[in-house]
C-alpha cells in the first residue's frame, strides 16, 4: 500500500455500490466483506477488493482503515450458549469492527433510529468524538425510519455522560434530530498508514477462487499462499495440547521455523 493513501472498510458491503462512491469522492481504496456469493460478486468488480466470506471468518489488520462505511443487516446474533444472550447485529458489528479504526478515523454508521440503545449509545459515547446524527431524507425516513451517525475515533476511549444521554435520548425518539440533506456536516479523512504486512484476507478457501488460481499458477503455488508459515506475532491456539507427533508434523509441512518450534517444543513437551 503506497504512503499516503486512503483506506475505507464496509463488513457487510452488499454489491459495494455505497463504497464504491465514497472512495470515488476520496480517490481512496475500498474493502469490503459480503456474505451473499451474488452480491460479493459484483462487490468484487466494485471495490478495490472483496471477500465473500463471513465477517468474523477474516483476518485484517488493526487500525488500518480511514473510514468505516457500517451498515450492518437488521437481525439478531444468535450466541451458542443461550437465546436469550443474542445481540442486535447493529450492536455486534459495532463492537467488533472499531478496531479497524485508525485514530481519528471517521465512523459512517447506518441504523434505524429505534435500535440506537443504551448500549449502543455507551460504546459510541466511549469511543468516538464529534459525534453528529440526522435522519434519513424525510421520504426515506417516514419508510425506514433510518438515522446515519458521524464520528471520530478517540485517541484515548474515554465516557462522555452527556453524549451517552443525547445518543440514548435520540434511540428514543426524544431528541430533536435533523434530515441529513438538510444540514451541513464535513470531516477530516486522514490518510491510512502505511503498513508492511497488510492483512486482509479470508481464513476460510473458496473453491472457486482456488480453482482458478491453480489454473493460472499451479497447485504448488496456491498452496504455498495459503499455509504460508505464520509470522512470530500472530497466536496460534489449538484446540487439544499438542503432542510430539503433532510437532513433528508442522515442522516437516514447514509451518514452524525453528525459533516457533523451540517455543511450542519447550511449552508443550518439557511442561
Amino acid at each position: 500500500n503506497a504512503k499516503g493513501s486512503i483506506r475505507l472498510l464496509d463488513p457487510c458491503a452488499g454489491e459495494g455500490s455505497a463504497l464504491k462512491k465514497i472512495g470515488e469522492t476520496l480517490s481512496a481504496e475500498t474493502y469490503g466483506i459480503e456474505l451473499d456469493t451474488e452480491r460479493g460478486s459484483i462487490a468484487k468488480q466494485n471495490l478495490t477488493q472483496c471477500l465473500i466470506t463471513d465477517y468474523t471468518a477474516t483476518r485484517i489488520s488493526n487500525q488500518a482503515f480511514s473510514l468505516l462505511y457500517l451498515n450492518p443487516p437488521y437481525d439478531w446474533a444468535i450466541r451458542k450458549d443461550e437465546v436469550s444472550t443474542s445481540e442486535r447485529y447493529e450492536r455486534t458489528f459495532l463492537g467488533n469492527t472499531i478496531r479497524y479504526l485508525i485514530p481519528n478515523g471517521v465512523l459512517v454508521y447506518l441504523i434505524p433510529q429505534a435500535r440506537l440503545d443504551k448500549t449502543i449509545a455507551k460504546i459510541l459515547a466511549f469511543r468516538f468524538k464529534d459525534v453528529k446524527i440526522f435522519r434519513f431524507p424525510e421520504d426515506e425516513y417516514k419508510a425506514f425510519k433510518q438515522i446515519v451517525l458521524f464520528g471520530a475515533l478517540k485517541k484515548r476511549p474515554d465516557n462522555d455522560e452527556d453524549l451517552e444521554r443525547y445518543l440514548t435520548d435520540v434511540g428514543h425518539c426524544k431528541a430533536i434530530v435533523p434530515f441529513l440533506d438538510k444540514a451541513e456536516c464535513s470531516y477530516a479523512v486522514s490518510s491510512s498508514p502505511a503498513i508492511k504486512n497488510f492483512l486482509f484476507r479470508t481464513t476460510s478457501i473458496d473453491p472457486g477462487e482456488l480453482a482458478i488460481e491453480v489454473r493460472q499458477h499451479g497447485l504448488r503455488y496456491k498452496i504455498n499462499r495459503l499455509v504460508k508459515p505464520l509470522t512470530l506475532s500472530e497466536q496460534i491456539k489449538p484446540i487439544m495440547p499438542l503432542r510430539q507427533g503433532h510437532l513433528a508434523q508442522l515442522l516437516a509441512c514447514g509451518m514452524m521455523n525453528g525459533v516457533v518450534f523451540l517455543a511450542f517444543f519447550l511449552t508443550q513437551v518439557m511442561g
